[in-house]
């Protein structure tokens, strides 16, 4: 088993598979690799194919240094040895992300959970990698994608209307990046656990470091300011839901899934037992993330 690198626009290897089996249509010339699938003729002109065997390359680039790309290569020969290698696909990765992944994760994860990796997908990582065949993808070509959400001014998409750009905003913080990186990753980690690539590319990239909070304090009210504002709220159908709020730290979503069976006004308690949120106009009922989430509060 054979294989070397060379640098073009970046450092790129080639591993010599030897010779694999193939089916050839003999009409208009055209091969497909087994390893991909058998068919029963040929997509191209419909004819009849024939079996047949040729030698096979498998191209791997957009490696930033040479010595990345020798470890990637030492990596690749040493699972072809050991009968472990993966063959790559002709995948890109937005059609790995558009339709295989998302739809195979959403029945999986929580709908708020959904909406963040699809926001994710459709925002920013499609339009900046969708192009990229999967197994090309490289540490170094998310370095960069990085670099630009970090220092390049982004268009601003509305969640009312998601497939309209509102306004030019600033670039995006790094907790933003890190997030988007973190969606990629178990994206990435998947493809690895469904034999559709060899190795996970997010794994050698540098997300930008999280920076705790450098702004002003949280200003929070004072318990004169609280008390005023009860008083000015006290006629309002709303008054028990901000004293709700005010005594017992709900949050929005915890305080909007309270139902009468969760109320016990004899013992003075409340279960905060299910949450309920507005995603994409649709009110959504789910259980509270966490086990600790889920606790029974004095009123």
């Amino acid at each position: 088993m054979r294989g070397h690198i060379q640098k073009r626009a970046t450092w790129q290897i080639t591993v010599d598979l030897g010779l694999q089996p193939l089916q050839r249509c003999p009409a208009c010339r055209k091969r497909y690799w087994t390893r991909d699938g058998r068919l029963p003729c040929c997509p191209k002109c419909g004819g009849p194919l024939e079996d047949d065997l040729a030698r096979r390359q498998e191209f791997h680039s957009g490696f930033a240094t040479k010595k990345q790309a020798e470890a990637e290569l030492a990596t690749l020969l040493a699972s072809i040895a050991g009968g472990t290698h993966i063959e790559a696909s002709r995948l890109s990765v937005k059609d790995f992300l558009c339709e295989h992944w998302l739809p195979a994760v959403r029945p999986t994860i929580r709908p708020t959970t959904f909406l963040s990796y699809q926001g994710h997908v459709e925002n920013y990582l499609v339009p900046e990698l969708g192009r990229i065949l999967l197994k090309e993808l490289s540490p170094a070509q998310l370095n960069a994608l990085y670099r630009r959400l970090l220092t390049e001014p982004r268009m601003k998409w509305t969640t009312r209307c998601p497939k309209k750009l509102a306004r030019p905003s600033a670039p995006l913080a790094p907790a933003t990046v890190r997030r988007i990186h973190a969606t990629l990753h178990r994206a990435l980690r998947d493809a690895v656990r469904w034999n559709l690539t060899n190795r996970n590319a997010a794994d050698g990239a540098d997300p930008p470091r999280a920076v705790g909070c450098t702004g002003a304090r949280t200003q929070t009210w004072s318990r004169s300011e609280l008390q005023r504002f009860l008083a000015s709220e006290r006629l309002s159908w709303l008054y028990p839901l901000w004293v709700l709020f005010l005594t017992t730290g709900l949050r929005r979503g915890e305080a909007l899934g309270l139902r009468w069976q969760d109320v016990d006004l004899s013992a003075g308690t409340i279960a905060v037992r299910q949450t309920r949120v507005q995603l994409n106009y649709q009110t959504v009922v789910s259980t509270p993330k966490t086990q600790k989430g889920k606790r029974l509060l004095a009123l």
